[in-house]
């Protein structure tokens, strides 16, 4: 499942499998790590000076 996926589909798999974020350890701190992904590949400003540190 990638993460391009509806909730429609996320829910589907979820009923299949019967495996939620809140049954992964960890969970909570993977999704405030992608948080933090988010905000910072929202910020064209941050992303430019990665890329630019990268290349």
């Amino acid at each position: 499942m990638g993460f391009d996926c509806s909730k429609s589909k996320f829910s589907k798999a979820v009923l299949e499998t019967g495996v939620t974020f809140a049954d992964i350890i960890g969970a909570d701190q993977a999704k405030l790590k992608l948080q933090e992904v988010i905000i910072i590949a929202r910020d064209p400003v941050v992303v430019v000076a990665i890329m630019a540190k990268m290349g």
